[in-house]
C-alpha cells in the first residue's frame, strides 16, 4: 500500500485554524495550495515522509504561530530569517 500525500484540497478549507499532520506516515511534497489558509496558526507536518522543497509562501503566512516541519526529508534552505 502506497502512503498518502496530503491532498490539495486541504487549501480550499479557509477558516482552518489549526492543522496537525504529525505521524501520518505521510509522502511527497508540502502542496503549495496550504498557503491559501489564510487564517491558520499551526501547522504540524512533523515526523511524516515528505521530501522536496518548503513552498517559500510559508514563511509569509501573517497569522502562521507555531511550525513543525522536523523529522522528514526536505530539501533546500531556509530564508535567511531563520538562520
Amino acid at each position: 500500500m502506497d502512503s498518502p500525500e496530503i491532498p490539495s484540497q486541504l487549501g480550499e478549507m479557509s477558516q482552518l485554524e489549526y492543522l496537525n499532520l504529525m505521524e501520518n506516515k505521510l509522502q511527497g511534497l508540502v502542496p503549495k495550495s496550504l498557503t491559501n489558509l489564510k487564517n491558520l496558526q499551526t501547522l504540524d507536518l512533523s515526523a511524516n515522509n515528505l521530501t522536496g522543497e518548503i513552498p517559500e509562501e510559508i514563511w509569509n503566512m501573517s497569522q502562521l504561530l507555531d511550525l513543525a516541519l522536523a523529522n522528514n526529508g526536505f530539501s533546500g534552505s531556509l530564508p535567511k530569517t531563520f538562520r
